[in-house]
């Protein structure tokens, strides 16, 4: 289980017989990192498989493929990562699983000041489960949906989020993963079989 809150990132080094390799960026908090521990890059939970100093290895698997952004991507871009939630943890975004649901692409950039606001065209079947000034997950960051038509969603960026993750990166045409909200899946599986 994560939270959408981004604590690092990672640099894209490579994918290869499915071991996906990145590198880390300076920083602090995964120093104690063990091997079978979960986390969360750019969305989606992966498991460590193996680590050599500052390079990290994650088994994938062909669905996570399929369903992610993660094969597309080039060496050297920019990845969300956020170590799995412990015990007694604050939860400062939502309740995020890990468990991509689609992808959506990136059709709008504005700049707003520091500020910025994004919008997405996301998949037709992931529409039921997303709601207006609900939660959303884009690339493993937690959002709020600000608008929503159809199969477009916004969302505004704050400052600190826009220099803190890969999200200052995106261009018209750009992919991410998407994760809907995790207990609006449930209440809509439950109302379905009521």
């Amino acid at each position: 289980m994560f939270t959408g809150i981004v604590d690092r990132l990672g640099r894209w080094a490579g994918l290869r017989n499915n071991l996906l390799s990145l590198d880390l960026e300076p920083g602090e908090g995964y120093d104690d990192l063990q091997v079978g521990e979960s986390v969360a890059v750019n969305g989606a939970c992966l498991s460590l498989e193996r680590r050599e100093r500052e390079r990290l290895f994650f088994s994938v698997s062909q669905e996570t493929l399929q369903r992610t952004v993660l094969g597309e991507l080039i060496p050297g871009a920019l990845l969300n990562l956020e170590r799995a939630l412990r015990l007694g943890d604050r939860l400062s975004g939502h309740m995020v699983q890990g468990h991509v649901d689609g992808v959506a692409v990136t059709t709008r950039v504005e700049p707003r000041g520091d500020f910025a606001r994004l919008t997405f065209s996301v998949p037709t079947e992931a529409v039921p489960y997303i709601v207006l000034k609900g939660s959303i997950t884009l690339n493993g960051v937690s959002l709020t949906v600000s608008r929503l038509q159809g199969t477009s969603l916004s969302v505004e960026v704050i400052p600190l989020t826009l220099r803190q993750t890969n999200l200052h990166r995106l261009k018209i045409g750009g992919r991410v993963n998407l994760e809907t909200d995790l207990v609006g899946k449930y209440l809509r599986s439950w109302y379905n079989k009521g």
